[in-house]
């Protein structure tokens, strides 16, 4: 797989880890959520959507990861891209915040559903009026770990 020279996103190194932990820790997400691959004459084995996973899945040396194959002309490449990557919906942040709070009251891997350590806490913060037992420094050794 290529990652896409186009992709207009990035990521920072908390997050890579947060999602190398999520995709580790529920492979089946991703048969349902597999990567696009691009195998139009030119642009083959060029990742359409998924290139922040394929980076992930690299470091993590993954010798192969689910995909679904395309084959179409790089105007529609990019197009497509720019759909992946944009995110219509917004946050209820109040049910957010609940969904949050009750993952880690049932004591789930806060590292692993891809928010940082601020955003968690502020969460957490929405729900319990500051009282939660989310430990940001405790968190950050955790999803800091990688086997």
């Amino acid at each position: 797989l290529k990652l896409n020279e186009n992709n207009p996103r990035s990521i920072s190194n908390e997050m890579i880890l947060n999602l190398k932990k999520s995709i580790q820790n529920d492979k089946d997400f991703l048969s349902v959520r597999p990567i696009i691959v691009n195998m139009y004459k030119g642009r083959e084995f060029v990742v359409i959507g998924g290139n922040m996973r394929v980076v992930a899945a690299r470091e993590l040396k993954w010798k192969t990861i689910p995909c679904v194959t395309v084959s179409v002309p790089l105007s529609q490449e990019r197009i497509w891209m720019a759909k992946d990557n944009k995110s219509y919906g917004q946050w209820d942040d109040d049910k957010l915040a609940e969904l949050v709070y009750e993952l880690n009251k049932a004591g789930e891997d806060m590292g692993a559903i891809g928010f940082d350590n601020k955003e968690l806490s502020w969460l957490l913060d929405k729900v319990s009026g500051g009282e939660d037992d989310f430990d940001t420094d405790k968190q950050s050794k955790k999803s800091m770990r990688i086997r």
